[in-house]
């Protein structure tokens, strides 16, 4: 794993951001090392709230140790990325956990949403 990450979880009512857009207040889960995975260039539409959205399914590895808190619909923010600095600006969304007795790493099945 040669990337690195920040997790986190909304924490709050919305408050209003200086851009205007309404923001949950997110709290930091976990932060450190990383691997994302695409599982396959397939996309699917999401209407929501009237706004098309394109969603694409991946897989990020975390390590195994100190990620057990990591929960569906926490925000995975890359910070630094090795070989695709275009990483650098991806965000996804945990959409599923994993939990294995003999696991190497984690593999959480998230979504890009763009």
């Amino acid at each position: 794993m040669t990337e690195q990450c920040r997790i986190e979880r909304a924490s709050g009512a919305p408050v209003r951001a200086p851009d205007g857009e309404l923001r949950p207040p997110m709290t930091l889960v976990w932060e450190g090392k990383c691997r994302l995975r695409t599982v396959s260039s397939v996309t699917s539409d999401v209407d929501a709230a009237s706004q098309l959205l394109v969603t694409q399914s991946a897989i990020l590895f975390l390590p195994v140790d100190g990620t057990g808190d990591v929960h569906v619909n926490d925000v995975v923010t890359f910070t630094t990325a090795s070989a695709d600095a275009a990483l650098a600006t991806v965000r996804v969304r945990v959409a599923g956990l994993h939990f294995d007795s003999d696991a190497t790493a984690r593999r959480l099945p998230v979504e890009m949403v763009s």
